[in-house]
């Protein structure tokens, strides 16, 4: 299902995998360009598309629809997975995404790259989970670098 040095890190990493699979939160991890390596059942949920649709594919040539918060289309280099990849940061963006029904919806997508200990990363996610208000309209976006 995962394949190379990215796919093998989410695949050999259970417990990464396990916690990203209970996450109540939409959870996707992509390669910096822009491939789909791990979709969640949260994600599948918020987002209507299966793992099975998107694992794989490049995330930028799926119906996706991102776009800012002022209905501005979100072009490649301006995807927060790719900002957080392309400046080592984690990057927090209230955004909305296209629903495989056509509809859109507004969310918070938190991306970050994976560098850090899988137990740095579920803290992140569940602090934001807290503060964000956002409860059951997250995304978050991992930039899988294989490093």
């Amino acid at each position: 299902m995962l394949q190379g040095v990215a796919g093998g890190f989410v695949e050999g990493n259970r417990m990464l995998r396990t916690l990203m699979d209970a996450m109540p939160i939409g959870c996707y991890v992509l390669r910096p360009d822009h491939t789909v390596l791990y979709w969640n059942p949260a994600a599948e949920k918020l987002l209507g598309f299966s793992a099975e649709e998107m694992q794989g594919k490049r995330c930028v040539d799926m119906p996706l629809g991102c776009s800012f918060t002022n209905s501005t289309h979100i072009k490649g280099a301006h995807c927060p997975a790719i900002v957080a990849y392309a400046t080592g940061k984690a990057k927090t963006l209230e955004m909305f995404m296209r629903r495989k029904d056509g509809k859109d919806i507004l969310l918070r997508n938190l991306s970050t790259v994976i560098e850090a200990r899988a137990t740095d990363i579920v803290e992140f996610v569940q602090q934001e989970i807290r503060d964000s208000g956002y409860a059951g309209r997250l995304a978050y976006g991992i930039v899988l670098t294989g490093g």
